[in-house]
């Protein structure tokens, strides 16, 4: 295996003349399937990425074990199933979007178990130690909080890397004590990635009392976790749940007082029930935190949105606010999520305000620089004619995804949309499943691979007959090949989306007879998945015409070439973005064949 550098004279490549690039479509990659085990239905899946790995994890039901299969970031190839769970009865389990999660070589993976009964659902944890190949440390059962019959019903898994013994392990579910006691919200923690678990400790509800806990959500930075849910603590008996919060410093070992979020309401006249679905989140970076759920305020048909952001790690929240530009009461919300990254907060969800209640679409209001207040603005329907449905977040900086399925009646797919531009600007339904009647996909996920710059799209579909896992996916910075054609012509490269441009201020073209992986390395350790053959050796020996300075939209056009290619011949193709003052590679495309007619 050899190891690719890239070389000083890139340095001589800033004088060259770049047109600008226009509009270019996505690179999809192909779809492949991950379930290749299955005897039953793919469910549930989970997508989780740390530098160089992705690790997405599912359940078979017809197995009725748990798995994951693993990418080395790009989502170009897997490994097999590998099964994570060592159940010897086949009970029942329940994976889940938020199931798995990896930092370096550690994956974690969490799941609900029916093995010591079917009332008596647990929640199962095992790590891995070797990035999803293997998982050879024992399963470790979380106490769900009762002794006997207590069962857990709506779970939620967060973690957090760079503990001083280990990676934040958080693991926050409503469990009730038997199979009509009112919910109770409890919370288990790990310190050192999961070798030692807390004790159950009760965040919110009192089955004494008749409160009751349903919907729920967690997320982690480092030893602090933030914790929302919904109980009907201020209402008994009136059928309306009010969100609450709570912090806890689990290396400090302190844990907040409970504080309402939707003060707006003060007589509790909304409903935020929202058990069924993902629609009730909560994201934090830092000092920023901001909590997301669906509410029948207005009207009790009809959901809308609200947003409580706090500025200070949750010691404070505003007031709840509704965002969207939809008719509250007249519009209805069906599905939300939250992404807090960059100092932004990003929230997308799917209302009928176009269609007249028929079809939903899909729309982000983004909140830049949330740390110093401003205004929500709303970017869409990102969604095509076909609508959505279901939709989830991933991303990292100014670059951000969403990915949904289409909300038309029958046969649905898989779509998605990002932005480079902190939700500025979106690129809009990009297709990833079939949309020709024969297949139906369902429960999309995707996850952000920072290392690649790339999206990784997974959804289930019923392609081979009943649902199964699929993944696919793209990079939003692609190469566009000019003028290919057999015989004596010119031809050109095209680099397109090579955001944010200050950190691509140019581009190069490297070339092979052949993909392959393991062969073209670059210093970071990033597989560009080119073979170094003899087109390769020749490309390095003309790079000044294969680079172009990258202009303000991320885009630049190689100078012309003289080629003369025989029909039939392929070539593959990469570009690469540097930094010619500091000699650093920086965003890398998929490998874009070229086949020559």
């Amino acid at each position: 295996m050899s190891v690719v550098r890239v070389a000083s004279p890139l340095l001589a490549l800033l004088p060259l003349v770049a047109p600008t690039a226009g509009a270019q479509p996505v690179h999809v990659r192909a779809i492949q399937q991950l379930d290749t085990l299955s005897t039953g239905v793919g469910l549930n899946p989970s997508v989780a990425n740390d530098g160089l790995r992705t690790v997405v994890s599912y359940f078979d039901n017809g197995t009725d074990h748990v798995f994951v299969s693993v990418s080395d970031g790009r989502g170009e190839s897997w490994t097999g199933p590998v099964q994570v769970d060592t159940d010897p009865t086949n009970a029942t389990k329940i994976s889940q979007v938020d199931a798995c999660h990896v930092h370096g070589d550690d994956v974690y993976v969490l799941w609900k178990d029916e093995r010591n009964g079917s009332s008596v659902d647990d929640l199962w944890f095992r790590r891995s130690t070797d990035g999803g190949l293997s998982f050879t440390l024992p399963e470790v059962t979380l106490d769900d909080g009762y002794s006997g019959s207590g069962q857990v019903r709506t779970w939620r898994f967060a973690t957090s890397p760079g503990g001083p013994q280990g990676d934040y392990l958080y693991a926050l579910f409503a469990a009730d004590a038997n199979t009509s006691a009112p919910e109770e919200l409890f919370l288990v923690y790990s310190t050192d990635g999961g070798a030692n678990w807390s004790n159950a400790l009760l965040i919110g509800g009192d089955a004494q009392s008749g409160v009751d806990v349903d919907s729920l959500a967690i997320c982690a930075d480092g030893p602090v976790a933030h914790m929302i849910w919904d109980d009907d603590s201020s209402s008994i008996g009136s059928g309306n749940d009010s969100v609450y919060y709570r912090r806890i410093d689990v290396q400090a070992q302190t844990l907040s007082a409970i504080t309402p979020l939707d003060v707006t309401d003060a007589l509790d006249a909304g409903d935020s029930q929202q058990a069924a679905t993902y629609s009730f989140g909560i994201a934090c970076e830092g000092n920023l935190v901001a909590a997301a759920w669906l509410e029948e305020r207005t009207s009790t048909s009809n959901e809308e949105l609200r947003v409580a952001i706090s500025t200070d790690g949750g010691a404070t929240f505003g007031p709840d606010a509704i965002v969207g530009g939809y008719a509250p009461g007249v519009d209805d919300v069906d599905f939300s999520d939250v992404l807090v990254t960059g100092g932004a907060v990003y929230v997308a969800y799917t209302d009928n305000r176009v269609s007249n209640g028929t079809l939903d679409d899909v729309y982000v209001s983004v909140l830049p620089n949330a740390l110093s207040g401003g205004t929500c603005v709303e970017g869409g329907p990102i969604s095509g004619a076909e609508g959505g449905s279901g939709v989830r977040l991933a991303g990292e900086g100014d670059v951000v995804g969403a990915t949904w399925t289409s909300d038309l009646s029958g046969n649905q797919y898989a779509g998605g949309a990002f932005t480079q531009d902190g939700g500025a600007t979106w690129t809009t339904d990009v297709r990833l499943s079939a949309d020709d009647g024969s297949v139906d996909a369902d429960v999309a996920e995707i996850g952000f691979n920072a290392a690649y710059g790339n999206f990784i799209h997974v959804w289930l579909s019923n392609d081979i007959g009943t649902n199964n896992v699929f993944a696919s996916g793209y990079r939003p910075q692609t190469l566009v090949a000019n003028g290919f054609v057999a015989g004596s012509t010119t031809v050109s490269f095209s680099f397109a989306r090579f955001l944010p441009t200050g950190e691509n201020p140019s581009g190069v073209v490297f070339l092979a007879v052949a993909p392959g992986a393991g062969s073209f390395l670059l210093p970071d350790g990033r597989d560009l998945g080119l073979t170094v053959d003899a087109l390769t050796v020749l490309g390095t020996t003309i790079l000044p015409f294969l680079s172009s300075p990258i202009a303000g939209g991320g885009s630049g056009t190689t100078t012309s070439i003289p080629t003369n290619l025989p029909p039939g011949f392929t070539i593959h193709a990469v570009g690469m973005g540097f930094q010619t003052d500091a000699n650093d590679a920086g965003v890398v495309t998929d490998v874009i064949p070229i086949d020559v007619p």
